[in-house]
């Protein structure tokens, strides 16, 4: 009697094995050989161009000039009020910046870590619109609230991480997100995934700057929410980048090493 198997055409089996060979390389784990360096230096650059262009003075907003009565007649002149604006708006830009170009590099690093596609570019589109909102947003709240009462020196620790932490967690999270979207396609687990990295990754990066920008940068200013020095700055935006980035990477490492062969791109 002849069983169902023996209908199998010659080398059916050779052309299976070669199918299911070719789907475990499309699907194969994102080796952080590939991965953590183009994530790292996505996130380095965004870094030090965010904070490039916040020094360079383009995303310096000029306070509005208001007429203004004083004795003898009226002038033509910038209010505290209209500074302060301007001071908020300037900082909303920076952080606007930093985001969308931290989501944007990571999810090109994402996408070109496994194979380039049209996810690659969607992710980038998604970590450049929501990374931006999610960097220019929370100032507005934020430092308001924050500035009541300055703690310039950082000598309140657990004040400033938590200030701190409420400006950058949000670029942190999109930013995964986009990686995750670029390195695992439709897989929704591991997008959310690579956004809790990216979360947890900022918050890390936050805690090692409120550490050691008192200490390095005493006079920075370093317990505001924008430093006042340039080198605090920089400090600030690498490690938060950089977190971001090692934080993500390694859920979407391990989470492509779990999943099972076709999961879905």
């Amino acid at each position: 009697m002849e069983t169902a198997g023996s209908n199998r055409p010659a080398g059916s089996d050779e052309v299976i094995a070669e199918d299911v060979s070719a789907a475990a390389r499309a699907e194969a784990p994102v080796v952080g050989s590939r991965l953590w360096p183009l994530t790292l230096l996505a996130a380095l650059s965004a870094g030090l161009g965010a904070w490039l262009a916040g020094e360079s003075g383009a995303l310096r907003i000029r306070p509005a000039e208001v007429r203004v009565q004083v004795v003898g007649g009226e002038m033509v002149g910038s209010t505290p009020r209209s500074r302060t604006r301007a001071v908020l708006q300037s900082d909303s830009a920076a952080l606007g910046v930093f985001g969308g170009l931290l989501g944007a590099g990571l999810g090109l690093a994402g996408g070109r870590s496994r194979r380039p596609g049209r996810w690659t570019w969607r992710a980038a589109a998604v970590g450049l619109l929501v990374g931006g909102l999610a960097g220019a947003g929370p100032p507005w709240v934020v430092i308001p609230l924050a500035s009541r009462n300055e703690d310039l020196g950082g000598s309140d620790l657990g004040r400033s991480i938590v200030v701190h932490g409420a400006l950058w967690i949000a670029s942190g999270a999109t930013a995964g997100l986009a990686l995750g979207l670029g390195a695992c396609g439709r897989s929704r687990r591991l997008a959310v995934d690579a956004a809790i990295g990216g979360a947890l990754g900022a918050a890390a990066g936050v805690v090692i700057y409120d550490l050691v920008g008192g200490l390095a940068f005493p006079l920075s200013g370093s317990g505001r929410p924008i430093a006042t020095t340039p080198a605090a700055r920089l400090l600030a935006f690498l490690l938060v980048a950089l977190g971001a980035a090692a934080g993500a990477s390694a859920l979407v490492s391990s989470g492509r090493r779990d999943r099972p062969v076709g999961g879905g791109a």
